[in-house]
C-alpha cells in the first residue's frame, strides 16, 4: 500500500483500519474459493511487505510513511 499518509489526512484512522480489515477478508475469502477451485491447499500467506521502490512517487504519493515520524 502506498499514499498511507494522505489517506490517513483526508479519512483518519478509523477508515484506514475499516479499509484494510476489508481488503483482508475480501483476500481471505477470494483465497479460499480460488485455492478450492484449483484444487490447492488455501494460501498459508496472502499478504507481504514489498519495498516502494519509485512506484509511490509517480501519483504523487509519498515514497513511504517513515519521514512523517523519524
Amino acid at each position: 500500500m502506498t499514499g498511507i499518509v494522505q489517506f490517513l489526512g483526508k479519512y483518519g484512522l478509523d477508515k484506514l483500519k475499516d479499509y484494510c480489515e476489508d481488503g483482508y477478508t475480501f483476500l481471505k475469502a477470494y483465497d479460499k474459493e480460488l485455492s478450492k477451485d484449483l484444487k490447492v491447499p488455501e494460501s498459508i500467506k496472502i499478504t507481504s511487505i514489498k519495498p516502494s521502490g519509485t512506484v509511490s512517487l509517480l501519483g504523487g504519493a509519498t515514497p513511504g510513511t517513515y519521514k512523517y515520524f523519524i
